[in-house]
């Protein structure tokens, strides 16, 4: 996935290439976890302004619009990594 990430290069001299691998595995999969986190966030922050703008009477369509131009800089990164489930 060419995640970035930083360690010292202290600690990882003379690690081997398994071991490298091994840890570039689990840099990816905390960033994935990350995002998915995140992305649940944005989610449940654009269904909440949804849901606030469903009045008994009438729909705030302002409230409507904000919710659909949410940035959701998380989830769309999970799409450009092909890692979203939904």
């Amino acid at each position: 996935m060419k995640v970035d990430y930083y360690v010292n290069p202290s600690d990882i001299s003379g690690m081997s290439s398994y071991k490298l691998s091994q840890l570039d595995k689990n840099a990816e999969a905390k960033y994935v976890k990350q995002l998915a986190a995140g992305c649940e966030l944005e989610t449940q922050r654009r269904n909440r302004l949804l849901q606030e703008a469903q009045g008994w009477f009438s729909d705030d369509m302002e409230k409507i619009q904000q919710a659909k131009d949410m940035p959701m800089h998380d989830c769309r990164k999970l799409d450009s990594l092909g890692m979203r489930p939904f």
